[in-house]
């Protein structure tokens, strides 16, 4: 397997600038996911590493070779799309064997080939059937056996699981990961799901208008957001985002008379000239009783309720904001009753509002 770096990558189709100013380094045998919205330009990094497209500017390196000038068929990379991309003619054997056959590779070899990853893939009783009598989890299943017959550098996955349902996309993105760590295989995923990027990734690249937003773990990516941006697109329900002001020594949401500063927050706050930030606060972490002395007490009304199996989701009006609230099965209160949330400034990030940037 092998490395892969961007160099200072630009794409643009017309005036629309897709990626700008791209430098990234995935290290061999990572799962690497690209995250992001649609239109945000993930799957035209893919397209550049595969040669689908062409770049306006920079350098795209696979184990220290440049490959800007060389074919698509020659850099040896392998990609699995969305559509699954199957020959509908063909058996399911004869779709494996396609790409060897290509490279006129013996038919010994290629049933060897073929065998070996159809077993690791559990296809073997599936290789005289044609692709249109398969679910669509086996037809994902041969469409990552084609790829991996080609013993590839740099695998891409373009959405590959947003044709699945939800109990086909939870075991089908298990069979990725245990074929990755089987394999020890440089894997480039992208995908619109945070689920996914938070479950299959080894480190994760936020993306928003070509840009990338900020990359790490996914524990980074979760609990040290950057930015708003990172931290609004990534947790379901999602982040709660607060507009607040500092006011002699106070934290005054919306219309509120405020709460004290916390110590950490004032900390945070010393150096900087502007008063006007957004607290955020993931929805499990507003509870309805207190925890701790250090907690911030709010005073909240009750909207609605949305059941979603083993808990409630419960949205509240804050002052002008409304905001989540993970909780148990049973709901604490009926909709348009005055709660008291409680959360430690511990749990909350703050942001300046006109940068968006991370304070704290």
């Amino acid at each position: 397997m092998a490395g892969l770096e961007f160099k200072s990558v630009y794409k643009s189709f017309g005036r629309t600038v897709v990626v700008e100013d791209l430098n990234l380094s995935i290290h061999d045998g990572e799962l690497f996911v690209l995250l992001g919205p649609s239109g945000c330009g993930k799957s035209t990094i893919l397209r550049l590493i595969a040669g689908l497209e062409y770049m306006d500017e920079g350098e795209i390196v696979i184990d220290g070779r440049v490959i800007n000038n060389i074919a698509p068929k020659d850099r040896n990379v392998a990609m699995v799309f969305q559509n699954y991309a199957l020959y509908p003619h063909m058996t399911i054997y004869d779709n494996l064997a396609f790409p060897l056959k290509v490279k006129k590779v013996s038919a010994e070899k290629i049933r060897g080939i073929v065998e070996k990853q159809a077993s690791l893939l559990g296809l073997t009783e599936l290789l005289e059937r044609k692709p249109r009598t398969l679910s669509g989890g086996q037809r994902q299943r041969v469409a990552l056996g084609r790829a991996l017959v080609r013993d590839p550098s740099v695998f891409l996955f373009d959405e590959p699981l947003s044709n699945l349902d939800a109990k086909l996309r939870v075991s089908t993105r298990a069979e990725i990961s245990r074929l990755q760590r089987t394999l020890e295989a440089t894997m480039v995923y992208v995908t619109h799901d945070q689920e996914e990027a938070l479950s299959l990734g080894d480190r994760i690249a936020i993306l928003n208008e070509g840009r990338i937003q900020q990359i790490g773990t996914p524990e980074e990516i979760y609990d040290q957001p950057r930015n708003i941006f990172t931290a609004s697109f990534v947790g379901s329900p999602k982040i709660n985002l607060l507009e607040a002001r500092i006011a002699e020594d106070r934290v005054k949401i919306g219309g509120n008379s405020g709460i004290p500063m916390a110590d950490s927050w004032r900390e945070a706050l010393k150096d900087k000239t502007t008063d006007a930030i957004v607290i955020g606060i993931r929805p499990e972490n507003i509870f309805y009783e207190r925890k701790s002395g250090d907690d911030l007490a709010f005073q909240a009304e009750i909207l609605h309720t949305e059941f979603a199996g083993d808990r409630h989701v419960i949205f509240c009006r804050l002052g002008e904001s409304e905001i989540r609230v993970k909780s148990g099965k049973a709901a604490p209160s009926a909709e348009g009753e005055k709660m008291e949330l409680f959360v430690n400034p511990q749990n909350c990030l703050l942001f300046d509002q006109k940068n968006e940037k991370r304070i704290l």
